[in-house]
């Protein structure tokens, strides 16, 4: 016992002299009078207004039951992970939403935003452990529906089942039998799909245009295809019976068609309903126009316009959409704690009934319900689930044509574990403007604080909203925050172009090149390049001696594929480029055909040399670029060109290419042998024959042709003597014949080659 109290104080002493002690997860702080928490609180959470988590964590529920001399854990390492966990949450939940979860992976997303409003609430109750795992799991979600996105959209151009209520089935259309289809599952060309009683469904295509089958309806998907040359995207769509929407969001580079027996229809509409009975189809537009021939008639139906068309007959005079009911309640923005909802609205002039949609989400995408054949301007639905929902309605006049639905108004079935209602005026819309402030709107509670790009905008009274934000050039991604007062949180994206300079580029994607400005050359029947514009921009190419057109719109970096016919010898072409900022572009350029190849002419150079720099010369004819051994070289305004290689010993192949404008290639190939060595000696010999002969042989061998003589110097009695040696070529040796003597002894043999490579060889 004893020895325990000697070691607290030790333990006493030794705080006494230092200010803290640190383990590896929680900091240990000793308090003096000066001890300010939101002061250490920003020191060890980079936060002042996470105070709060000290007092918690040290079981302390007032700051005056600090007193000086005590000791206080502080959690770094926790708070750490918590804020660290939640930025990777946000992170994740934003990178899935642009990538398009919303649309293709919108449960999985749901629950992940879920997920992170409860770490935050658990956040403010200072619920650490229980907010890290909430925020794990809303990461886990995140990261899921990321990757689901990503797997459905990287999918083949087959069209997907990216949203259904109810029950929906498909079956190839000269296939038997039924079959379930089940969310996100792939339908191919001819395949049938169709809802039956309370079940809606929503097909999307590969270029994210959807249609969207209400309940007891039945199309065909009778084309889906994509031009690898164009990346346009083709679908073609069969309405059997029933009725749907038609919704072409976010791709330019489409042709999307509904077929309606006997009429050719000419879809220049982002938005549009249609529906198919026994005996005729009716069509309600509300964007663009719509163009509808039967034999030598047609008729165009425009914004808001209505047409019927009887099987076999002509479409009938388009007629004008009635406008929306002014909606009466739920207002916008209230609360209700009652299950049992009543919808009012006020009554529109000529309407015979209307359509209620409920949707959990502003943009309609992911229904609750859709009630039709309303007479009167109130129903009621019994909602169970608290959350937040965005109703509105729509009227339908007495041919069946439903108009524009009216704005919506959101309102909550009380749970104060809800994300608050926010909306954006502009809410999925992408802004392209010119000008370099842009102004945000939308509506949220009032008692919620709004936060822009982490910049604080205070709603009014009503909840509206307004702030400028100042854009960079090009893709600007803003974040709009709205957090109630038990912290529930809800985010929404909005992403603006900024495009200031009205002279509009066009520049060739891989070098960056201006394109354009000159004649385009080519050796093929049709070039394809590659260019790189404003994003989105519409660039329209003009062939003019045969007056065609080809229309391509750039993706989102501002990128896209041409391809240019090139029949003729010499095509003349115009182009204008349209931004989404308005600003305009024209250029006028020829397309050159040119199949012949540029010419070489190579001044005589040596195919063997002792010399290790060879020196070449000559001229070229049509070519744009030359190179030696695949070095540049420069063509003088004349079309000669000079320059040296240095070569290796033995064979080196010296290759010439020219390439002209259009891409053709010469190509032209020398051998040149660098020889810097002397003859190589092999053998010397001494053959005696009967006849009292000696010949002296010697053998050797050289990278080039060696001489017809050699020297040879040798000592025969006592004497020494030179001589030369004859090259015998039907033995590939040199000889000499000599009288012979039993002392003759060769000293030396002398060989070269014509290059003037010699060495004298001493024989022992």
């Amino acid at each position: 016992m004893e020895s325990k109290k000697i070691y607290l104080l030790i333990l006493i002493l030794f705080a006494a002299q230092f200010t803290f002690s640190q383990s590896k997860d929680v900091v240990s702080l000793k308090i003096d009078s000066n001890f300010d928490i939101r002061k250490t609180a920003a020191q060890y959470f980079s936060n002042a207004d996470l105070w709060p988590y000290i007092l918690k964590y040290n079981n302390l529920s007032r700051l005056d039951e600090i007193k000086p001399g005590t000791t206080l854990l502080i959690p770094q390492k926790k708070v750490s992970t918590l804020l660290s966990m939640h930025d990777k949450a946000k992170e994740s939940l934003q990178r899935a939403v642009l990538i398009g979860a919303k649309v293709l992976s919108i449960e999985t997303l749901s629950q992940a935003e879920e997920a992170l409003a409860s770490a935050l609430k658990q956040k403010e109750s200072l619920e650490y452990d229980l907010s890290i795992q909430s925020a794990q799991k809303a990461y886990q979600l995140a990261e899921a529906a990321y990757k689901q996105t990503k797997e459905i959209r990287d999918k083949t151009i087959d069209a997907i089942v990216s949203y259904k209520k109810g029950t929906l089935q498909k079956r190839f259309i000269n296939a038997l039998s039924w079959q379930s289809a089940e969310l996100y599952e792939n339908l191919k060309e001819n395949d049938m799909a169709r809802t039956l009683a309370l079940s809606l469904a929503r097909i999307t295509f590969n270029d994210l245009s959807q249609i969207k089958l209400n309940e007891n309806s039945m199309a065909v998907i009778q084309r889906s295809r994509i031009d690898p040359l164009t990346n346009k995207t083709t679908s073609q769509v069969k309405l059997e019976k029933g009725d749907a929407y038609a919704s072409l969001l976010n791709s330019p580079k489409k042709k999307f068609d509904i077929e309606i027996p006997g009429v050719k229809t000419e879809i220049n509409s982002k938005y549009f309903w249609v529906e198919k009975n026994t005996d005729e189809t009716k069509l309600a537009n509300y964007n663009g126009e719509i163009k509808l021939g039967v034999k030598d008639s047609s008729v165009v139906v425009r914004k808001n316009q209505g047409s019927i068309i009887p099987n076999g007959g002509m479409p009938s005079k388009p007629s004008e959409l009635l406008p929306p009911p002014i909606l009466i309640s739920p207002q916008d923005q209230n609360r209700y704690d009652n299950v049992n909802v009543v919808f009012n609205w006020q009554a529109v002039p000529n309407a015979d009934s209307y359509w209620l949609q409920i949707a959990y989400d502003s943009g309609f995408n992911n229904l609750f319900l859709l009630r039709k054949e309303l007479k009167e301007g109130r129903t009621e639905v019994v909602i169970n689930s608290p959350g937040t929902y965005y109703w509105r309605v729509c009227s339908v006049d007495k041919n069946g044509l439903p108009g524009n639905y009216s704005p919506s108004n959101g309102f909550v079935l009380f749970n104060n574990n809800i994300k608050p209602y926010l909306v954006l005026d502009n809410s999925g819309d992408e802004i392209f403007t010119s000008n370099k402030v842009v102004k945000i709107t939308g509506k949220t509670l009032t008692t919620c604080n709004v936060m822009i790009n982490n910049v604080k905008v205070i709603p009014d009274k009503e909840g509206k909203f307004e702030s400028y934000y100042n854009l960079k050039e090009g893709k600007n991604l803003l974040t709009i925050r709205a957090v109630d007062p038990s912290g529930n949180e809800s985010l929404l994206y909005q992403t603006v172009y900024l495009e200031s300079n009205p002279d509009v580029e066009l520049n060739f994607s891989d070098t960056g090149k201006t394109f354009g400005e000159s004649n385009i050359f080519t050796n093929k029947d049709n070039l394809v390049i590659n260019l790189l514009t404003r994003p989105f921009a519409q660039v329209t190419f003009l062939n003019k001696p045969s007056s065609e057109k080809e229309i391509y719109y750039a993706d989102s970096l501002g990128r896209f594929n041409a391809s240019l016919n090139a029949r003729n010898s010499n095509t003349p072409f115009s182009l204008k480029i349209l931004t989404k900022a308005g600003f305009e572009k024209t250029r006028e350029f020829n397309l050159i055909k040119d199949t012949d190849a540029p010419k070489i002419f190579l001044n005589h150079v040596s195919k063997v040399t002792s010399s290790p720099i060879l020196e070449l010369s000559g001229k070229v004819e049509g070519a744009k670029s030359f190179s030696v051994n695949n070095r540049n070289q420069t063509i003088k305004p004349d079309n000669s060109f000079e320059g040296s290689i240095t070569l290796s010993n033995g064979k080196n192949a010296v290759e010439l290419i020219a390439e002209d404008e259009a891409g053709n290639i010469s190509k032209q190939i020398e051998v040149i042998i660098l020889d810097t060595e002397p003859p190589r000696l092999e053998s010397v010999n001494i053959l005696r024959d009967k006849n009292g002969i000696a010949t002296i042989v010697v053998k050797a061998k050289d990278e080039t042709d060696i001489t017809n003589y050699a020297g040879v110097e040798y000592r025969v009695q006592n004497k020494i003597v030179k001589e030369i040696l004859k090259y015998n070529k039907t033995k590939q040796v040199y000889e000499l014949e000599i009288p012979d003597s039993p002392d003759i002894k060769i000293i030396s043999v002398e060989l070269s080659d014509y290059l003037l490579n010699k060495k004298v060889y001493s024989i022992n």
